[in-house]
């Protein structure tokens, strides 16, 4: 669902996004740790303070005014080294086109859980989304 937690990896331009739902149920991180589970393709997502192993978080407003006239914000991580790292965990080449991920928050309130195996290829390969074929591995 497009309200569920979740993120989408651009691998044309090197960028992770974080579904507004993730940072709503992150409550807003500046930094995140992501725990990478080679062998299960799974990855957990925890807010965290500042540290060797936290990806700062970049939020940017974005005009979103469908029916509630809220303005959400957008955050992303630019890291191309994690998107390179990723692509070789999830087995598909870096020049892939983008991929979204449906999560979900755990019963801590403080994780959300991914399954790298089950994902979404956007056809459109822009941040505007359209387009999509389901994978399952």
């Amino acid at each position: 669902m497009i309200s569920d937690p979740g993120l989408t990896l651009y691998f044309h331009s090197d960028r992770l996004r974080l579904r507004y739902q993730t940072i709503l149920d992150l409550q807003y991180p500046q930094y995140i740790h992501l725990r990478i589970n080679r062998s299960k393709k799974q990855m957990f997502i925890q807010r965290c303070e500042k540290d060797m192993d936290a990806f700062r978080v970049i939020y940017r407003k974005r005009n979103s005014e469908k029916d509630t006239g809220i303005k959400e914000q957008s955050c992303h991580i630019n890291d191309r080294k994690l998107l390179q790292f990723l692509a070789q965990v999830i087995e598909v080449p870096e020049d892939s086109p983008s991929l979204r991920f449906h999560g979900r928050l755990l019963p801590d309130g403080e994780t959300i859980y991914i399954d790298l195996s089950r994902y979404e290829v956007l056809l459109n390969d822009t941040e505007g989304e359209s387009g999509r074929v389901l994978i399952e591995d």
